[in-house]
């Protein structure tokens, strides 16, 4: 692709992440032509509907926030829970801003690839040490990612009055602390059956 149709797409999605920031309404392919200075025949080659911008987004980050966790070393190393919360707040302070807009609307895409992302991580990270079903995998896993999830938004909605690496220092210890309890209680449990 060539120079053209990059610069073409980043104005695309400029205009679009700043009618975002402006407003929580419908955002139409109009709008995103008229604001990026292009026709709407042009928004169509790069892209079929408007949320299509914020998913291409998406993507990039959670693409971008595996590779710091890969840079940590945190798929090759013991899987320090606090490396992933320290990844996502790396990811966040690149463009805070943009985040505490998207923060502020229902854009649930964003927030399901990244409850994607720690989901797996998590499972990735303890799934040789837990004897559960994959039912109970799936219930843990939907409320430790909502947990994260609904604490990260609350902070870039302002609610939570600490930096980001303060939230990754508290997320980390509560996380570890709970998953280690479940350990210790499995072991408990198995203990008592022999």
């Amino acid at each position: 692709m060539d120079r053209r149709w990059y610069k073409t797409q980043k104005a695309i999605r400029q205009a679009y992440f700043s009618l975002v920031a402006e407003r929580s309404n419908r955002i139409t392919v109009a709008e995103i032509a008229r604001r990026a200075d292009i026709d709407r025949k042009t928004f169509y080659l790069h892209y079929s509907v408007p949320e299509d911008v914020l998913q291409e987004f998406t993507h990039e980050r959670m693409q971008e926030l595996r590779h710091i966790l890969e840079e940590k070393g945190f798929f090759r190393s013991s899987f320090h829970i606090r490396t992933a919360f320290q990844a996502l707040s790396e990811l966040l302070q690149e463009d805070e801003d943009l985040y505490r807009n998207i923060a502020n609307r229902e854009y649930d895409f964003l927030w399901d690839e990244v409850g994607n992302v720690f989901r797996q991580t998590v499972y990735d990270l303890y799934r040789d040490q837990l004897d559960i079903t994959d039912q109970e995998a799936l219930l843990m896993l939907e409320f430790y990612t909502g947990g994260i999830i609904s604490s990260y938004r609350q902070w870039l909605r302002g609610g939570l009055q600490m930096d980001l690496d303060e939230v990754a220092d508290r997320l980390a210890s509560v996380s570890l602390y709970g998953v280690e309890n479940y350990l210790l209680n499995q072991e408990g449990q198995s203990h008592e059956r022999s």
